[in-house]
């Protein structure tokens, strides 16, 4: 009855019992950062939530994301910057961010 869930074992899968401890196994790793990473870092303002969901796995430039968010230059390259604090995003290459988490 339970080998479905005895073969996730074996493949490393792990228990839930809190959300804090999930949210750890998710977030990026504490030491490239120096600080250790918490579900309070991990909550997104409106802006960041929204210029998070204009990045994905493909490379866009700082001009794709100011067509699609509307915001300044300023504004942008504020949220980026917490963006990339906080993991959610990394730089590809000059000025091309990709989704991270």
């Amino acid at each position: 009855m339970s080998a479905g869930c005895n073969s996730l074992i074996r493949q490393g899968a792990g228990a839930v019992s809190d959300l804090e401890s999930f949210v750890q196994e998710l977030a990026p790793d504490p030491g490239a950062g120096g600080e250790t990473c918490t579900f309070e870092k991990l909550l997104l303002e409106k802006e960041e939530r929204l210029v998070y969901s204009c990045v994905d796995l493909r490379p866009k430039s700082m001009e794709e994301l100011l067509e699609e968010t509307d915001l300044s230059v300023p504004e942008l390259a504020q949220i980026l910057g917490i963006l990339l604090k906080k993991g959610f995003v990394t730089e590809a290459f000059k000025n091309c961010y990709i989704r991270r988490i």
